[in-house]
Order: C-alpha cells, then sequence, then structure tokens
C-alpha cells in the first residue's frame, strides 16, 4: 500500500498500534509475543519493531512524512505495563514513545513522530497525557487528536460548530503549553450527515490554516471510503450505499472566495505565478512543507524550483516592508 502511495505522488502518514488487533481507547494489548516482556523488553521491542518496519520502507526509497507511535493511546499503551494511569506507567509509556521515536529518526531524521489521543475536544485528558508524557522525559514532535462530534457528550452533527469551538481551543491550548504542532488524526461523521460533515471539514481547515507558524499541521479523515456498516457496524465513513463518495468530502475542496481570503496561489509546471495578488520584488519569502520543513528562503522569484507537482500542498510566508502574511500553496 505504500508503494501505491507513493507511485500516487502522494504522502504517508504511518500509524503502528503495536497489538496484534486494532489498539484503542478501550484496549492496548501488546502482541502476545510480547505478553510476559518486562518493561525493558517491552521498550526494546517498541524500538526494534518500529526500525524494521522503517527500514523496510526506507529500502522502496519510502519515507513517512509522519508516524504516530501508537493509536488513540488515552491511557498509554502496551497495558498493564504501559497503561499511564497506573503508578510506574506514565514513565513507561513514556518510555515506549521514546523508543518509538528513537528508531524512526534513526532511518528518516525528517519524519515527525506523533502522539495520538482521542476526544480532541477534550482539554483535562490532553492535559493529563501529553503533560505527563513530556514531564516524563518523552520525545516525539506532534500531537495527534481524533475529532469525532458523534463521540463528544451530549453532541449530535448539528452541533459541529460548538464542536469544533472546543476541539480548537484545546488545540490552542496544546501549541501554548507544549509548544509543539497539532494534526487531526482522525474525524467524520455519520455518513448520512454529509452536509453537516462537509462544513465541519471545511470548519476545521479554515481555522487550522489560521494558525501561525504552520503549527496546524492538517485534517485527515477515517475512513472515507467506508461504506454503510463496514466492519460490522462502522457507520462514520464518507462513501454512500450507491457506491459513491458522499458530499461530506467536499469539505476538503476550497472555493474561489475562501482561496481569495486565504490568498492561495497555484503553481505551473514548478514555477511561481501569483494569479491573485502582487507580491512585488521587494518581498522576502519563506516556502514549508507541511511538516515545517523549509523548501525555500530567500527574496521573491517567480522561479522557485523542486516542488512535487501534483496537488501537493506548501505554506508560503510573505514579509514585506515589515507586514506578514501567510498564504496556501497546491501544485499542479
Amino acid at each position: 500500500m505504500a508503494k501505491r502511495v507513493k507511485t500516487a505522488g502522494m504522502q504517508l502518514m504511518l500509524s503502528l498500534h503495536y497489538s496484534d488487533s486494532w489498539a484503542d481507547p478501550s484496549k492496548q494489548n501488546p502482541p502476545a509475543a510480547w505478553k510476559n516482556y518486562t518493561v525493558t523488553q517491552l521498550e526494546n521491542a517498541v524500538y526494534s519493531h518500529t526500525k524494521e518496519v522503517m527500514e523496510a520502507l526506507s529500502k522502496e526509497g519510502i519515507y513517512p512524512v509522519y508516524v504516530q507511535i501508537g493509536n488513540e493511546t488515552n491511557n498509554g499503551m502496551l497495558w498493564e505495563n504501559g497503561k499511564a494511569s497506573t503508578a510506574t506507567g506514565m514513565s513507561n509509556y513514556a518510555r515506549f514513545v521514546t523508543a518509538g521515536n528513537k528508531a524512526v529518526k534513526e532511518i528518516s531524521s525528517s519524519t515527525q513522530t506523533v502522539v495520538h489521543v482521542s476526544n480532541g475536544f477534550d482539554n483535562s485528558l490532553f492535559s493529563w497525557n501529553i503533560g505527563g508524557l513530556i514531564t516524563n522525559g518523552a520525545k516525539f514532535d506532534v500531537i495527534g487528536m481524533s475529532a469525532y462530534p458523534e463521540y463528544a457528550p451530549n453532541t449530535t452533527v448539528d452541533d459541529w460548530s460548538d464542536f469544533n469551538s472546543k476541539v480548537f481551543s484545546n488545540v490552542a491550548s496544546m501549541i501554548s503549553s507544549y509548544k509543539k504542532p497539532v494534526i487531526l488524526s482522525e474525524t467524520g461523521m455519520h455518513y448520512t450527515a454529509q452536509k453537516q460533515c462537509q462544513n465541519m471539514l471545511s470548519d476545521m481547515i479554515v481555522k487550522l490554516r489560521a494558525i501561525k507558524n504552520n503549527m496546524g499541521l492538517g485534517v485527515l479523515y477515517w475512513e472515507p471510503q467506508a461504506g454503510p456498516g463496514y466492519n460490522r457496524g462502522y457507520n462514520l465513513g464518507a462513501w454512500d450505499a450507491n457506491g459513491r463518495p458522499t458530499q461530506a468530502l467536499k469539505g476538503f475542496i476550497e472555493n474561489k472566495s475562501s482561496i481569495q481570503q486565504s490568498r492561495m496561489l497555484y503553481f505551473s509546471e514548478k514555477r511561481v505565478h501569483p494569479d491573485l495578488f502582487h507580491i512585488g520584488s521587494n518581498a522576502s519569502v519563506t516556502l514549508y512543507q507541511l511538516d515545517g520543513r523549509s523548501v525555500y528562503k530567500g527574496p521573491y522569484t517567480d522561479n522557485i524550483r523542486n516542488l512535487i507537482p501534483g496537488n501537493s500542498v506548501y505554506f508560503l510566508n510573505i514579509n514585506r516592508s515589515g507586514l506578514s502574511t501567510n498564504c496556501s500553496i497546491v501544485t499542479k
């Protein structure tokens, strides 16, 4: 699958569950082969498994942009040893996260590691989890959030606006407290709530773009291809019973007015064309990839090269006469 992602010119975020089955807030069971491991053995196993996966990808020339060290680790991972709410669980959890981070960085130093926690509306959960990791010396790059309105207490699909406000209040709190960027690793709604979901996604993207210093990294839908009743009853996909994608996915399409408001530029054949506003020759610019890496920094030019064609997204910061603005960039 990673080869198909690369061939399609797309970027990859890899989620490692460290379990023989799905790991989520209700279950973080270690693989059967690790069942009787000590904490140190589990730490070494996380490192070895993560490195093995990264090495296998690197042999194919594939380097994920992000790697999640665990999936929705609300109460840690690899229970009971890494159950964060136990006496030594938080420190063990931090050791496991750091081991995964170390393995990723040894193969691909540019890949960003993610700690992924669900219920993005719950600031107390994130403050306890992320704060506890950092207090215990955990090494990772990005805070990942799941954000499903229907999983929040007393919330329906029609409450998406208030829900988003709570999520982004938490996003702002995390960035302010821990100086780490945030990615919305999972979101979605019931497949019948197409318009509400479209509006929610569009609003999420607008709010992320407004976060300074590229600290809002993006939004991922899970699982868009899931049809009604997928996998014994999952209905939060974006595929209808007719086998077609729902209107919800239009939330990822920014219309002309939003493009103008965010001053989006378009690239054609790797050349910059200021179609929507005049930058001017006296501007200095910095072009960033989605993961925050700088691609170009210097005076404005209409010939910035080495960009990836085919709807890849970049961010451009423009500084002119002491005034600064940010633009979204899409390659064609």
